[in-house]
C-alpha cells in the first residue's frame, strides 16, 4: 500500500506529538510542602478553586492550621484560626464551604458540629447539633443533608440526619436509627445514606438506605451484621460503598460494593481489608484504605478500577490511608504514612505529571553522559546524602533498570551503567534521595 507525501507527514506529526506527550507528562508521587501532622486527613474537597483538606490534622508544613487548610498546588493557607476539634467532612452548598465534626466553635464563632466558610470568615449554620457529631454532609435536591449520631437541631427532633436550606433546619422523616450513618451520597434522584444503623423511616435497612425526598426504603437485605459504610462515590453510572463488610444484600462483596439502582453487584474480589476513601480519578475509580491485598493479588493500599479489574497503583504507601481527593488533574492522598512511592510524604501525597523533563538539571546537579548514548553511561548526582535510588524506564513506563548509587567519601554519587544492547529510542530516569526526586530523560542511539 502506497502513501502519499501528506500522508506521511501526518503520521509523522501524530508519532512526534503522542511521543512528545509522553515524553513530557510521566506521573509520579510528590510530598506536598512538608505535610500535615497531629493527626490524618479525613476529607478532601474542591471549592473555590483550592483543594480543602480537613480532618484531626492540627499542622500543615509545621504551621498551626485548626484542623482545616486549603491548598492551592503551591502553598497551604489558613482559614482563619480554624475550628475547636477535628473535622469528619466538607461539602460545597450555595457557594460556600461546610465543614461538619466534632467542633462547637469556628474562627472563635460559637458553632455547633457544623459551620460555613464564605471564603473570608467562619459563621454558624443555624443551631447545629448540640448532642452529637457530624461525619457525612451531602448536597440533594437544592438541601444540603448533615448526618451523624445526632438525634436533634436546637428543640427540632432529627434522628442522625436532618436537611438545611441555607436558613433553617428540617427533620429527614423519621431519620434512621439503632445506629448511626457514616456516609452519604446522592445518586440517580435519590440521596442514600450509609452507616451502623438498622432502620431508616421506621423501616429495616441494614446498614445502607434511600431517600426520594418524601419516604425512606431499604435496598434489598442490606450490609451483614457489625459493619458499616466509610465512602461513597458515583462513577460509570453507578453507586459505589466502602467500608468494612464482607457482603451486601446476601451477595458476598468484600469491602466494597456497586448499586446500579436496582442490583447491588461484588466489584472484582474485593479487598482484605477496609476501605476508607474513594474517588474518580484519570477516568478509573480509586480506593485507598488498609488493605495489603486485592482478591488474593498483593497490594500497597491504594488501587483502581477500570470497571473489569483492579489495579495495584504501586503507592509504596508505609501505612493506612484515611481520604482520597482529585484536584487539578492530581489524585490526593491522606492517611498515616511518612512515605509514598519512596518521596517522603507526611500524611498527604500528590500523584500527578511530571513535566519538562530534562537529561541535565543545574539546580538538582545531575549530569548524564554521553547522552545520547548506546547503553553505556555514567550519571553523577551531587548531593549531600549517601545513596540514591535509579530507576530506568521506557516510554510505557515499564522497569528496565533499577539500582542505588553509593557516595564515596568526599566525592558525589556516582553510577556506572552497561545495559549492553539495549533498544535504540528514549527511556526516562528516576533518582530518589531523602524525600527528592529528580527526574530526566536519555537517549539511546544504535
Amino acid at each position: 500500500m502506497k502513501y502519499s507525501s501528506s500522508s506521511k507527514l501526518f503520521v509523522t506529526f501524530l508519532f512526534l506529538t503522542v511521543f512528545s506527550s509522553i515524553a513530557q507528562a510521566q506521573m509520579a508521587w510528590f510530598g506536598v510542602n512538608g505535610g500535615v501532622d497531629g493527626g490524618t486527613v479525613s476529607v478532601f474537597d474542591t471549592s473555590m478553586g483550592k483543594l480543602f483538606v480537613a480532618g484531626p490534622l492540627a499542622y500543615a508544613n509545621g504551621n498551626p492550621v485548626g484542623h482545616i487548610v486549603s491548598w492551592d498546588e503551591t502553598n497551604w493557607s489558613l482559614l482563619g484560626t480554624g475550628l475547636s476539634a477535628p473535622v469528619n467532612t466538607l461539602a460545597q452548598y450555595k457557594g460556600n464551604v461546610y465543614a461538619g465534626g466534632l467542633f462547637d466553635s469556628a474562627g472563635g464563632q460559637l458553632t455547633h458540629r457544623i459551620a460555613m466558610w464564605n471564603g473570608s470568615s467562619w459563621s454558624s449554620a443555624g443551631s447545629g447539633f448540640k448532642n452529637g457529631n457530624v461525619n457525612a454532609l451531602a448536597v440533594y435536591s437544592g438541601l444540603l443533608y448533615a448526618a451523624g449520631t445526632f438525634d436533634s437541631t436546637g428543640i427540632l427532633p432529627a434522628s442522625k440526619i436532618a436537611a438545611w436550606d441555607g436558613t433553617s433546619w428540617t427533620s429527614v422523616s423519621n431519620g434512621v436509627s439503632n445506629g448511626d450513618i457514616t456516609a452519604m451520597a446522592s445518586y440517580n434522584g435519590n440521596l442514600y445514606v450509609g452507616g451502623t444503623f438498622t432502620t431508616a423511616g421506621g423501616q429495616p435497612a441494614m446498614g445502607i438506605a434511600q431517600w426520594n425526598g418524601s419516604t425512606w426504603s431499604a435496598l434489598g437485605k442490606g450490609l451483614s451484621a457489625s459493619t458499616a459504610v466509610e465512602a461513597m462515590q458515583v462513577w460509570n453510572n453507578k453507586l459505589y460503598i466502602s467500608g468494612y463488610f464482607d457482603s451486601v444484600s446476601g451477595i458476598s462483596a468484600r469491602m466494597i460494593a456497586s448499586w446500579d439502582g436496582t442490583n447491588w453487584s461484588a466489584v472484582g474480589g474485593g479487598m482484605n481489608s477496609d476501605v476508607a476513601g474513594l474517588t474518580v480519578f484519570n477516568g478509573q475509580l480509586c480506593a485507598g484504605g488498609s488493605f495489603s491485598a486485592i482478591a488474593s493479588t498483593p497490594s500497597s493500599n491504594l488501587a483502581s478500577w477500570d470497571g473489569s479489574h483492579w489495579t495495584d497503583m504501586n503507592s509504596g504507601m508505609d501505612s493506612y490511608i484515611t481520604a482520597l481527593g482529585n484536584y487539578k488533574g492530581s489524585l490526593y492522598a491522606g492517611g498515616d504514612f511518612t512515605m509514598a512511592g519512596g518521596v517522603a510524604a507526611n500524611g498527604i501525597a500528590r500523584y500527578g505529571l511530571m513535566t519538562g523533563i530534562d537529561e541535565k538539571s543545574k539546580e538538582a546537579k545531575v549530569q548524564l553522559f554521553p547522552n545520547p548514548n548506546c547503553g553505556r553511561f555514567t550519571i553523577v548526582y551531587e548531593s549531600t546524602d549517601p545513596k540514591a535510588e535509579f530507576i530506568m524506564d521506557d516510554v510505557y513506563g515499564k522497569e528496565i533498570y533499577r539500582t542505588m548509587l553509593q557516595q564515596g567519601i568526599g566525592s558525589p554519587l556516582k553510577l556506572d551503567v552497561n545495559l549492553g544492547a539495549l533498544s535504540k529510542g528514549v527511556y526516562f530516569y528516576t533518582l530518589i534521595s531523602s524525600g527528592n526526586r529528580i527526574c530526566g530523560k536519555i537517549s539511546v542511539a544504535e
